[in-house]
């Protein structure tokens, strides 16, 4: 998963905060991570940038908006660290459909700025 998921520790944080619930082994858990990492396309303007952005977090949603044409709004989470960008969250359903991301993605407690850096790697 490390070239998909930036840490160590993140992998494992995922697999026991969500993988343990939804009832599948680690395997299964994460290659169905993999099959819905792969469905999301990356807005050209957020793959390999050879400069920091300033954005708003709107415009970082409608960006992945654009490129992704069955997602809705209410299915994004955009959030910031210390003013830069640090997580976009795409909530899905049971049904790994696009969901309504619950109420700890409130865009308001997850990004209140009304812009951010998008630092380049």
């Amino acid at each position: 998963m490390s070239d998909i998921m930036p840490s160590k520790t993140l992998i494992i944080h995922e697999y026991r905060t969500h993988g343990t619930c939804s009832g599948l082994t680690p395997e299964a858990y994460f290659s169905l991570a993999r099959k819905l990492y792969y469905r999301v396309q990356v807005p050209p303007g957020f793959v390999k940038p050879t400069e920091d952005q300033t954005l708003s977090p709107r415009e970082v949603e409608s960006a992945f908006l654009a490129a992704n044409s069955w997602l809705s709004a209410d299915a994004l989470s955009v959030s910031c660290k210390r003013g830069e960008l640090s997580n976009l969250r795409i909530c899905f359903d049971r049904d790994l459909k696009p969901g309504v991301c619950g109420i700890n993605e409130n865009q308001q407690r997850e990004c209140p700025l009304d812009t951010i850096e998008v630092p380049a790697p």
